[in-house]
Protein backbone atom coordinates (compact mmCIF):
# COMPACT_ATOMS: atom_id res chain seq x y z
CA UNK A 1 0.00 0.00 0.00
CA UNK A 2 2.91 2.36 0.73
CA UNK A 3 4.24 1.87 -2.80
CA UNK A 4 0.81 2.57 -4.24
CA UNK A 5 0.50 5.81 -2.24
CA UNK A 6 3.94 6.90 -3.41
CA UNK A 7 3.02 6.08 -7.02
CA UNK A 8 -0.18 8.10 -6.75
CA UNK A 9 1.70 11.11 -5.39
CA UNK A 10 4.24 10.87 -8.21
CA UNK A 11 1.47 10.72 -10.85
CA UNK A 12 -0.32 13.73 -9.38
CA UNK A 13 2.91 15.75 -9.25
CA UNK A 14 3.76 14.83 -12.85
CA UNK A 15 0.25 15.76 -13.94
CA UNK A 16 0.40 19.18 -12.30
CA UNK A 17 3.83 19.78 -13.81
CA UNK A 18 2.62 18.74 -17.30
CA UNK A 19 -0.36 21.09 -17.14
CA UNK A 20 1.78 24.04 -16.03
CA UNK A 21 4.46 23.25 -18.58
CA UNK A 22 2.03 23.19 -21.49
CA UNK A 23 0.24 26.36 -20.49
CA UNK A 24 3.54 28.07 -19.85
CA UNK A 25 4.80 27.18 -23.30
CA UNK A 26 1.80 28.73 -25.06
CA UNK A 27 2.60 32.25 -26.31
CA UNK A 28 -0.36 34.34 -27.35
CA UNK A 29 -0.78 37.33 -29.63
CA UNK A 30 -0.25 40.89 -28.66
CA UNK A 31 -3.71 41.49 -30.12
CA UNK A 32 -6.96 39.56 -29.71
CA UNK A 33 -7.34 37.37 -32.83
CA UNK A 34 -11.15 37.23 -32.80
CA UNK A 35 -12.68 39.68 -35.27
CA UNK A 36 -16.09 40.65 -33.91
CA UNK A 37 -16.97 43.03 -36.78
CA UNK A 38 -15.46 44.21 -40.01
CA UNK A 39 -14.44 47.59 -38.63
CA UNK A 40 -11.71 45.99 -36.54
CA UNK A 41 -8.13 45.83 -37.81
CA UNK A 42 -7.05 43.16 -40.29
CA UNK A 43 -4.05 42.72 -42.54
CA UNK A 44 -6.14 41.35 -45.41
CA UNK A 45 -9.85 40.97 -46.05
CA UNK A 46 -10.77 38.06 -48.31
CA UNK A 47 -14.08 38.24 -50.16
CA UNK A 48 -15.65 37.01 -53.38
CA UNK A 49 -17.99 38.12 -56.16
CA UNK A 50 -20.76 35.69 -57.11
CA UNK A 51 -22.40 37.23 -60.17
CA UNK A 52 -24.24 34.20 -61.54
CA UNK A 53 -25.84 33.24 -58.22
CA UNK A 54 -24.53 29.66 -58.03
CA UNK A 55 -23.03 30.22 -54.57
CA UNK A 56 -19.42 30.05 -55.81
CA UNK A 57 -17.55 33.33 -56.44
CA UNK A 58 -16.20 33.86 -59.93
CA UNK A 59 -13.57 36.23 -58.53
CA UNK A 60 -11.88 36.36 -55.12
CA UNK A 61 -10.13 39.45 -53.75
CA UNK A 62 -7.59 40.17 -51.01
CA UNK A 63 -8.00 43.75 -49.77
CA UNK A 64 -5.08 45.25 -47.87
CA UNK A 65 -6.34 46.41 -44.49
CA UNK A 66 -3.70 49.13 -44.20
CA UNK A 67 -3.89 50.68 -47.65
CA UNK A 68 -7.39 49.69 -48.74
CA UNK A 69 -6.00 48.46 -52.08
CA UNK A 70 -6.76 45.13 -53.73
CA UNK A 71 -3.36 43.48 -53.63
CA UNK A 72 -4.38 40.07 -55.00
CA UNK A 73 -7.31 38.75 -56.99
CA UNK A 74 -8.21 35.74 -59.08
CA UNK A 75 -10.67 32.94 -59.73
CA UNK A 76 -8.63 30.56 -57.53
CA UNK A 77 -9.46 31.20 -53.86
CA UNK A 78 -6.46 29.17 -52.68
CA UNK A 79 -4.08 31.35 -54.73
CA UNK A 80 -5.54 34.57 -53.31
CA UNK A 81 -5.56 33.40 -49.68
CA UNK A 82 -2.05 31.95 -49.93
CA UNK A 83 -0.79 35.19 -51.48
CA UNK A 84 -2.28 37.15 -48.58
CA UNK A 85 -0.64 34.78 -46.11
CA UNK A 86 2.75 35.14 -47.81
CA UNK A 87 2.45 38.94 -47.69
CA UNK A 88 1.46 39.04 -44.01
CA UNK A 89 3.92 39.23 -41.16
CA UNK A 90 2.22 39.22 -37.80
CA UNK A 91 -1.39 39.97 -38.60
CA UNK A 92 -4.94 38.81 -39.19
CA UNK A 93 -6.47 37.55 -42.42
CA UNK A 94 -10.26 37.79 -42.29
CA UNK A 95 -12.33 35.67 -44.66
CA UNK A 96 -15.82 37.03 -45.32
CA UNK A 97 -18.78 34.68 -45.53
CA UNK A 98 -19.03 32.76 -48.78
CA UNK A 99 -18.20 29.43 -50.39
CA UNK A 100 -14.54 29.11 -51.39
CA UNK A 101 -13.36 26.02 -53.32
CA UNK A 102 -9.92 25.18 -51.94
CA UNK A 103 -7.03 23.17 -53.39
CA UNK A 104 -4.98 23.82 -50.26
CA UNK A 105 -4.13 26.68 -47.90
CA UNK A 106 -0.52 26.51 -46.76
CA UNK A 107 1.28 28.24 -43.91
CA UNK A 108 5.01 27.56 -43.93
CA UNK A 109 7.68 29.43 -41.97
CA UNK A 110 5.08 31.90 -40.65
CA UNK A 111 4.67 33.44 -37.21
CA UNK A 112 1.90 35.42 -35.51
CA UNK A 113 -0.77 34.83 -38.15
CA UNK A 114 -4.50 34.56 -37.44
CA UNK A 115 -6.70 33.09 -40.19
CA UNK A 116 -10.27 33.78 -39.12
CA UNK A 117 -13.71 33.54 -40.69
CA UNK A 118 -16.42 36.18 -40.41
CA UNK A 119 -18.59 33.30 -39.14
CA UNK A 120 -19.18 29.66 -40.03
CA UNK A 121 -20.62 31.14 -43.21
CA UNK A 122 -16.98 31.41 -44.36
CA UNK A 123 -16.83 27.96 -45.94
CA UNK A 124 -13.63 26.41 -47.31
CA UNK A 125 -14.53 23.45 -49.55
CA UNK A 126 -11.95 20.81 -50.47
CA UNK A 127 -12.01 20.39 -54.26
CA UNK A 128 -9.96 17.22 -54.74
CA UNK A 129 -10.10 13.75 -53.26
CA UNK A 130 -6.64 14.19 -51.68
CA UNK A 131 -6.92 17.88 -50.70
CA UNK A 132 -5.67 19.02 -47.29
CA UNK A 133 -7.77 22.11 -46.65
CA UNK A 134 -5.27 23.86 -44.33
CA UNK A 135 -1.68 22.80 -43.65
CA UNK A 136 0.47 24.48 -40.99
CA UNK A 137 4.21 23.74 -41.06
CA UNK A 138 5.99 20.88 -42.81
CA UNK A 139 6.67 17.31 -41.76
CA UNK A 140 10.32 17.13 -42.83
CA UNK A 141 11.64 20.67 -43.47
CA UNK A 142 12.16 22.31 -40.07
CA UNK A 143 12.77 25.70 -41.72
CA UNK A 144 9.07 25.72 -42.63
CA UNK A 145 7.89 25.37 -39.04
CA UNK A 146 5.24 27.82 -37.83
CA UNK A 147 4.71 29.50 -34.46
CA UNK A 148 1.79 31.30 -32.87
CA UNK A 149 -0.77 30.52 -35.58
CA UNK A 150 -4.54 30.71 -34.96
CA UNK A 151 -7.23 29.12 -37.15
CA UNK A 152 -10.63 30.33 -36.00
CA UNK A 153 -14.30 30.56 -36.89
CA UNK A 154 -14.15 28.74 -40.24
CA UNK A 155 -16.31 26.05 -41.85
CA UNK A 156 -14.13 23.34 -43.43
CA UNK A 157 -15.96 20.94 -45.76
CA UNK A 158 -14.23 17.69 -46.77
CA UNK A 159 -17.17 16.12 -48.61
CA UNK A 160 -15.18 15.87 -51.86
CA UNK A 161 -12.26 14.09 -50.20
CA UNK A 162 -11.94 10.36 -50.73
CA UNK A 163 -12.26 8.08 -47.70
CA UNK A 164 -8.81 7.22 -46.34
CA UNK A 165 -7.83 3.54 -46.22
CA UNK A 166 -4.14 3.97 -45.34
CA UNK A 167 -2.47 5.22 -42.17
CA UNK A 168 -2.06 9.03 -42.13
CA UNK A 169 1.37 8.66 -40.53
CA UNK A 170 2.57 7.61 -43.99
CA UNK A 171 -0.06 9.21 -46.25
CA UNK A 172 -0.29 13.00 -46.04
CA UNK A 173 -3.70 13.80 -47.50
CA UNK A 174 -7.43 14.29 -46.90
CA UNK A 175 -7.24 16.22 -43.61
CA UNK A 176 -9.27 19.20 -42.57
CA UNK A 177 -6.25 20.75 -40.80
CA UNK A 178 -2.76 19.30 -40.63
CA UNK A 179 -0.23 20.69 -38.13
CA UNK A 180 3.23 19.35 -38.87
CA UNK A 181 6.87 19.53 -37.87
CA UNK A 182 9.03 19.62 -34.78
CA UNK A 183 9.49 23.41 -35.12
CA UNK A 184 5.74 24.05 -35.37
CA UNK A 185 4.36 25.04 -32.00
CA UNK A 186 2.05 27.35 -30.05
CA UNK A 187 -0.86 26.71 -32.41
CA UNK A 188 -4.49 27.47 -31.57
CA UNK A 189 -7.38 25.80 -33.44
CA UNK A 190 -10.62 27.28 -32.08
CA UNK A 191 -14.33 27.62 -32.88
CA UNK A 192 -14.26 25.87 -36.26
CA UNK A 193 -16.87 23.58 -37.82
CA UNK A 194 -15.25 20.68 -39.66
CA UNK A 195 -17.49 18.43 -41.73
CA UNK A 196 -17.09 15.07 -43.47
CA UNK A 197 -13.31 14.87 -43.88
CA UNK A 198 -11.93 11.82 -45.67
CA UNK A 199 -9.18 11.26 -43.08
CA UNK A 200 -8.53 12.61 -39.57
CA UNK A 201 -10.15 16.04 -39.28
CA UNK A 202 -7.38 17.70 -37.23
CA UNK A 203 -4.09 15.85 -37.56
CA UNK A 204 -0.75 16.55 -35.93
CA UNK A 205 2.60 15.12 -36.98
CA UNK A 206 5.39 15.44 -34.41
CA UNK A 207 4.54 18.98 -33.34
CA UNK A 208 5.19 21.19 -30.36
CA UNK A 209 2.44 22.60 -28.16
CA UNK A 210 -1.05 22.92 -29.64
CA UNK A 211 -4.46 23.82 -28.21
CA UNK A 212 -7.59 22.42 -29.88
CA UNK A 213 -10.71 23.96 -28.36
CA UNK A 214 -14.41 24.65 -28.98
CA UNK A 215 -14.52 23.04 -32.42
CA UNK A 216 -17.43 20.99 -33.79
CA UNK A 217 -16.42 17.98 -35.89
CA UNK A 218 -19.15 15.96 -37.59
CA UNK A 219 -19.61 13.04 -40.01
CA UNK A 220 -15.84 12.51 -40.25
CA UNK A 221 -14.57 9.47 -42.13
CA UNK A 222 -11.30 9.38 -40.22
CA UNK A 223 -8.70 6.66 -40.42
CA UNK A 224 -7.91 6.92 -36.70
CA UNK A 225 -9.80 9.81 -35.08
CA UNK A 226 -11.39 13.21 -35.49
CA UNK A 227 -8.49 14.77 -33.54
CA UNK A 228 -5.21 12.88 -33.75
CA UNK A 229 -1.68 13.86 -32.82
CA UNK A 230 1.09 11.51 -33.95
CA UNK A 231 4.01 12.06 -31.61
CA UNK A 232 7.64 11.08 -31.26
CA UNK A 233 9.97 10.28 -28.39
CA UNK A 234 11.20 13.88 -28.41
CA UNK A 235 7.71 15.44 -28.70
CA UNK A 236 5.24 13.04 -27.08
CA UNK A 237 1.77 14.41 -27.90
CA UNK A 238 1.97 17.84 -26.20
CA UNK A 239 -1.59 18.88 -27.09
CA UNK A 240 -4.40 20.28 -24.94
CA UNK A 241 -7.78 19.18 -26.33
CA UNK A 242 -10.75 20.74 -24.59
CA UNK A 243 -14.42 21.67 -25.05
CA UNK A 244 -14.84 20.14 -28.51
CA UNK A 245 -17.97 18.42 -29.83
CA UNK A 246 -17.32 15.35 -31.98
CA UNK A 247 -20.34 13.51 -33.36
CA UNK A 248 -21.69 11.02 -35.88
CA UNK A 249 -18.35 9.84 -37.22
CA UNK A 250 -15.42 7.45 -37.00
CA UNK A 251 -13.00 7.86 -34.10
CA UNK A 252 -12.80 10.50 -31.38
CA UNK A 253 -9.55 11.78 -29.85
CA UNK A 254 -6.32 9.87 -30.31
CA UNK A 255 -3.60 11.06 -27.93
CA UNK A 256 -3.04 14.32 -26.10
CA UNK A 257 -1.53 15.40 -22.79
CA UNK A 258 -4.71 17.02 -21.43
CA UNK A 259 -8.10 15.89 -22.78
CA UNK A 260 -10.96 17.49 -20.92
CA UNK A 261 -14.59 18.63 -21.21
CA UNK A 262 -15.17 17.18 -24.69
CA UNK A 263 -18.45 15.72 -25.94
CA UNK A 264 -18.29 12.59 -28.10
CA UNK A 265 -21.63 11.45 -29.53
CA UNK A 266 -22.41 8.44 -31.77
CA UNK A 267 -18.79 7.51 -32.44
CA UNK A 268 -17.63 4.28 -34.08
CA UNK A 269 -14.17 3.28 -32.85
CA UNK A 270 -11.82 1.94 -35.58
CA UNK A 271 -9.85 -1.27 -35.25
CA UNK A 272 -6.15 -1.11 -34.46
CA UNK A 273 -3.83 -0.67 -31.50
CA UNK A 274 -4.10 1.35 -29.37
CA UNK A 275 -7.67 2.37 -29.88
CA UNK A 276 -10.64 3.87 -28.11
CA UNK A 277 -12.91 6.87 -28.54
CA UNK A 278 -10.37 8.69 -26.33
CA UNK A 279 -6.78 7.41 -26.12
CA UNK A 280 -4.31 8.95 -23.67
CA UNK A 281 -0.93 10.33 -24.67
CA UNK A 282 2.34 9.70 -22.88
CA UNK A 283 2.47 8.85 -19.14
CA UNK A 284 1.14 11.76 -17.12
CA UNK A 285 -1.86 12.36 -19.39
CA UNK A 286 -5.17 13.60 -17.97
CA UNK A 287 -8.58 12.51 -19.31
CA UNK A 288 -11.11 14.45 -17.27
CA UNK A 289 -14.80 15.45 -17.37
CA UNK A 290 -15.59 14.20 -20.87
CA UNK A 291 -19.07 13.04 -21.92
CA UNK A 292 -19.19 10.00 -24.20
CA UNK A 293 -22.52 8.80 -25.57
CA UNK A 294 -23.18 5.72 -27.70
CA UNK A 295 -19.58 4.70 -28.37
CA UNK A 296 -19.41 1.45 -30.36
CA UNK A 297 -16.76 -0.76 -31.89
CA UNK A 298 -13.52 -2.47 -30.94
CA UNK A 299 -11.84 -1.46 -27.67
CA UNK A 300 -14.47 1.00 -26.49
CA UNK A 301 -14.60 4.43 -24.91
CA UNK A 302 -11.38 5.36 -23.03
CA UNK A 303 -7.91 3.77 -23.19
CA UNK A 304 -4.97 4.73 -20.92
CA UNK A 305 -2.44 3.48 -23.53
CA UNK A 306 0.95 3.65 -21.78
CA UNK A 307 -0.27 4.03 -18.21
CA UNK A 308 0.36 6.53 -15.44
CA UNK A 309 -2.72 8.39 -16.66
CA UNK A 310 -5.46 10.06 -14.63
CA UNK A 311 -8.94 9.12 -15.90
CA UNK A 312 -11.52 10.88 -13.78
CA UNK A 313 -14.97 12.47 -13.72
CA UNK A 314 -16.00 11.12 -17.14
CA UNK A 315 -19.59 10.18 -18.03
CA UNK A 316 -19.95 7.20 -20.40
CA UNK A 317 -23.47 6.25 -21.44
CA UNK A 318 -24.78 3.65 -23.87
CA UNK A 319 -22.75 1.95 -26.58
CA UNK A 320 -20.89 -1.34 -26.72
CA UNK A 321 -17.36 -2.67 -27.10
CA UNK A 322 -14.69 -4.50 -25.13
CA UNK A 323 -14.66 -2.01 -22.27
CA UNK A 324 -15.90 1.48 -21.40
CA UNK A 325 -12.52 2.12 -19.75
CA UNK A 326 -9.55 -0.02 -20.79
CA UNK A 327 -6.46 0.10 -18.53
CA UNK A 328 -3.40 -1.51 -20.11
CA UNK A 329 -0.56 0.35 -18.40
CA UNK A 330 0.89 0.75 -14.93
CA UNK A 331 -0.01 3.17 -12.12
CA UNK A 332 -3.12 4.62 -13.74
CA UNK A 333 -5.80 6.25 -11.58
CA UNK A 334 -9.43 5.68 -12.58
CA UNK A 335 -11.64 7.71 -10.26
CA UNK A 336 -15.15 9.16 -10.01
CA UNK A 337 -16.34 7.99 -13.42
CA UNK A 338 -19.99 7.20 -14.15
CA UNK A 339 -20.69 4.40 -16.64
CA UNK A 340 -24.30 3.68 -17.54
CA UNK A 341 -25.93 1.27 -19.97
CA UNK A 342 -22.69 0.18 -21.63
CA UNK A 343 -22.97 -3.27 -23.20
CA UNK A 344 -19.35 -4.35 -22.71
CA UNK A 345 -17.16 -4.53 -19.62
CA UNK A 346 -17.34 -1.38 -17.53
CA UNK A 347 -13.68 -1.19 -16.44
CA UNK A 348 -11.16 -3.72 -17.72
CA UNK A 349 -7.63 -4.03 -16.36
CA UNK A 350 -5.63 -5.82 -19.05
CA UNK A 351 -1.95 -6.42 -18.10
CA UNK A 352 -2.34 -3.52 -15.65
CA UNK A 353 -0.30 -3.26 -12.46
CA UNK A 354 -0.33 -0.95 -9.43
CA UNK A 355 -3.42 0.92 -10.56
CA UNK A 356 -5.99 2.60 -8.34
CA UNK A 357 -9.65 2.13 -9.33
CA UNK A 358 -11.68 4.17 -6.87
CA UNK A 359 -15.16 5.66 -6.38
CA UNK A 360 -16.59 4.73 -9.78
CA UNK A 361 -20.29 4.10 -10.39
CA UNK A 362 -21.28 1.39 -12.88
CA UNK A 363 -25.01 1.11 -13.64
CA UNK A 364 -26.52 -1.51 -15.96
CA UNK A 365 -23.22 -2.41 -17.63
CA UNK A 366 -21.83 -5.75 -18.85
CA UNK A 367 -25.22 -7.35 -19.31
CA UNK A 368 -23.75 -10.37 -21.07
CA UNK A 369 -23.98 -13.26 -18.62
CA UNK A 370 -20.81 -15.26 -18.03
CA UNK A 371 -18.50 -13.50 -20.45
CA UNK A 372 -18.91 -9.90 -19.40
CA UNK A 373 -18.18 -8.68 -15.89
CA UNK A 374 -18.52 -4.99 -14.87
CA UNK A 375 -14.95 -4.81 -13.49
CA UNK A 376 -12.61 -7.39 -15.02
CA UNK A 377 -8.94 -8.13 -14.38
CA UNK A 378 -7.12 -10.11 -17.07
CA UNK A 379 -3.72 -10.61 -18.70
CA UNK A 380 -1.74 -10.90 -15.45
CA UNK A 381 -3.12 -7.76 -13.83
CA UNK A 382 -1.47 -7.54 -10.41
CA UNK A 383 -1.04 -5.30 -7.35
CA UNK A 384 -4.11 -3.21 -8.13
CA UNK A 385 -6.53 -1.62 -5.67
CA UNK A 386 -10.26 -1.55 -6.53
CA UNK A 387 -12.22 0.26 -3.85
CA UNK A 388 -15.31 2.31 -3.01
CA UNK A 389 -17.02 1.52 -6.31
CA UNK A 390 -20.73 0.87 -6.83
CA UNK A 391 -21.94 -1.72 -9.31
CA UNK A 392 -25.71 -1.86 -9.73
CA UNK A 393 -27.50 -3.93 -12.39
CA UNK A 394 -31.21 -3.22 -12.63
CA UNK A 395 -32.20 -4.94 -15.88
CA UNK A 396 -31.41 -8.39 -17.34
CA UNK A 397 -29.42 -10.15 -18.57
CA UNK A 398 -27.51 -10.01 -15.30
CA UNK A 399 -23.76 -10.67 -15.25
CA UNK A 400 -22.49 -13.66 -13.29
CA UNK A 401 -20.09 -11.58 -11.21
CA UNK A 402 -19.59 -7.94 -10.24
CA UNK A 403 -15.77 -8.08 -10.16
CA UNK A 404 -13.72 -10.93 -11.57
CA UNK A 405 -10.11 -12.03 -11.84
CA UNK A 406 -10.08 -14.03 -15.07
CA UNK A 407 -7.11 -16.31 -14.29
CA UNK A 408 -4.81 -17.36 -11.46
CA UNK A 409 -2.07 -14.99 -12.70
CA UNK A 410 -4.35 -12.01 -12.05
CA UNK A 411 -3.19 -11.83 -8.46
CA UNK A 412 -2.08 -9.74 -5.48
CA UNK A 413 -5.03 -7.39 -5.91
CA UNK A 414 -7.00 -5.68 -3.13
CA UNK A 415 -10.79 -5.21 -3.30
CA UNK A 416 -12.15 -2.93 -0.61
CA UNK A 417 -15.53 -1.50 0.29
CA UNK A 418 -17.25 -2.09 -3.06
CA UNK A 419 -21.05 -2.25 -3.27
CA UNK A 420 -22.39 -4.78 -5.80
CA UNK A 421 -26.06 -5.41 -6.54
CA UNK A 422 -27.79 -7.47 -9.24
CA UNK A 423 -25.36 -10.26 -10.20
CA UNK A 424 -26.28 -13.90 -10.71
CA UNK A 425 -23.58 -15.90 -8.93
CA UNK A 426 -21.11 -13.99 -6.79
CA UNK A 427 -20.18 -10.36 -6.10
CA UNK A 428 -16.39 -10.84 -6.39
CA UNK A 429 -14.67 -13.87 -7.93
CA UNK A 430 -11.00 -14.25 -6.99
CA UNK A 431 -8.78 -16.62 -8.97
CA UNK A 432 -5.44 -15.29 -7.76
CA UNK A 433 -4.18 -17.07 -4.69
CA UNK A 434 -2.98 -13.93 -2.92
CA UNK A 435 -5.72 -11.39 -3.67
CA UNK A 436 -7.90 -10.24 -0.79
CA UNK A 437 -11.34 -8.74 -0.22
CA UNK A 438 -11.69 -6.18 2.57
CA UNK A 439 -15.01 -4.88 3.79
Amino acid sequence: MTKIKIAICVIICLTIFSFGFLLGRMQFYEHEPLINNLSEAYSYLIYGEDNNGDGIPEMVYAKNGRTGHIDFKGADASFVINAAISATNKGTILIKNGNYPITGIILEGKMDICLVGESWGAKLIATGEDTIIIRIGHRADTSKGCQRITIKNLYLDGSNQATETLQPEYNERRFGIEIAGTQTRDILIEDNYIYNTGSDSIYGYKTGTVIITKNVIEAHRAYWAAIHVHGSYELPHPWIITENIIKNGKGGIRHGRIITNNWLINITVPTGTPTGAIVAGEPGSIIDSNWLYNITGFTGAINDWKGRAVICNNWIEGGDGYAAIEVVGDQTIVANNYIKGYGGVGIRLNTATRCLIVSNILEDVSRGGEWRTPITLTGASTYNVIKDSQIVIFTPPFPYYGIEEKTSIDDYNIFENNVIVGVQVKEILLRGGHSIVKE
